[in-house]
């Protein structure tokens, strides 16, 4: 178990190197005097948007029914967007997310923290119908959840994949309607304790 998941780290690592190193050269090719700061605010909250970009995120829970324990998530999710010709003839955006999660191991106060699972988010964003034309932009792509969690209780300890889709309707003034939908099922597991499992996050 220690060994599979000392593996994926790496070869998650490895990738994660290799793009944001062609991500940032291909980046420095951009000129960047057009871009404005109402510009730049619009694509942070496009799930299509080519803008490489790294959020942190702390989502903290005061009290949850149940138990007396406070949990609590910090999430990495950097974006690494990677111009077409590169790997595909299609643009590119690749997000991992990682997350070390605090969580109630029972009713009382006493919490467990530690890493969940990984989640890699891969989209390949289409060049039909015309964006100048339409402004829709739209893109498909795998989703994967790897089994990294580092407890018994964070994570499914289940190997997940499934589809994604993203879009983005920007043709009304000052309204961008968008939406990203990701769904994966399990189909190998870490543990003989693990049981199926089947999600969908829009």
């Amino acid at each position: 178990m220690k060994g599979a998941t000392h593996l994926i780290f790496c070869c998650c690592a490895a990738l994660f190197i290799l793009l944001v190193s062609r991500s940032v050269s291909l980046g420095q090719q951009t000129p960047l005097a057009n871009v404005t700061e109402e510009g730049l605010a619009e694509k942070e909250y496009d799930p299509t948007a080519a803008l490489t970009q790294f959020k942190i995120q702390d989502i903290y829970t005061p009290s949850e029914y149940g138990t007396n324990a406070q949990p609590n998530t910090l999430q990495l999710r950097p974006l690494l967007a990677i111009r077409p010709k590169l790997f595909t003839p299609l643009e590119q955006l690749v997000r991992p997310s990682i997350q070390v999660v605090t969580v109630p191991r029972n009713k009382g106060a006493t919490t467990t923290t530690a890493l969940d699972d990984f989640q890699l988010l891969d989209l390949f964003v289409m060049p039909w119908p015309n964006e100048r034309e339409t402004r829709f932009r739209w893109g498909v792509g795998p989703y994967f959840v790897f089994p990294t969690s580092t407890s018994q209780f964070t994570g499914k300890g289940a190997w997940q994949m499934g589809p994604a889709w993203a879009f983005s309707f920007r043709r009304i003034p000052g309204l961008n309607i968008a939406g990203l939908f990701q769904q994966a099922t399990s189909f190998a597991y870490s543990s003989s304790h693990s049981v199926p499992v089947s999600s969908l996050q829009i």
